[in-house]
């Protein structure tokens, strides 16, 4: 089985005494993706519940994270971490003999078109209009070149 989460992980993920951690190139992890996605023993978690309507930015962050993985060649979508009736939890990932745990992080760039405007509030005026703050955009975006992909295999002793 392997699992994939988007920047975390849980010390339930590692129920073993030792583990390795190896960083990846991008077109090895989608080489691991796509023999997992055929061989069906591809399961995505998330430490978010990505369904939740108070999740809607964790669910935008995943999205964003799904498109700039395509871009470097590996096909995931927010719906690979939804299973029957709910998203995967994080905890379901075991990293032990046949089970890995591929985890993508990635960094977030400043994006200045996100920049607050305000309309009103002259503080000048003995009795200012109402303020009105409009938020043009999200701050940060993904960094696509910036994808990094951290596989945690089980030690063999």
């Amino acid at each position: 089985m392997l699992y994939i989460s988007f920047w975390k992980i849980s010390l339930t993920n590692f129920p073993g005494e030792s583990f390795i951690k190896r960083l990846l190139p991008v077109d090895e992890a989608a080489a691991l993706v796509s023999a997992a996605r055929a061989d069906d023993t591809l399961r995505c978690v998330s430490s978010r519940d990505l369904l939740a309507p108070y999740e809607q930015r964790a669910y935008r962050d995943h999205a964003e994270l799904c498109a700039a993985l395509s871009t470097r060649g590996i096909a995931l979508t927010v719906d690979d971490f939804v299973g029957e009736s709910c998203c995967n939890p994080l905890e379901f990932a075991r990293v032990s003999k046949g089970n890995r745990l591929l985890v993508v992080d990635c960094n977030f760039t400043f994006n200045p078109d996100s920049i607050h405007r305000t309309r009103g509030a002259d503080e000048t005026l003995a009795d200012p209009p109402e303020r009105v703050v409009e938020r043009v955009s999200r701050p940060f975006r993904i960094n696509a070149e910036s994808v990094a992909c951290y596989l945690f295999e089980e030690a063999v002793t």
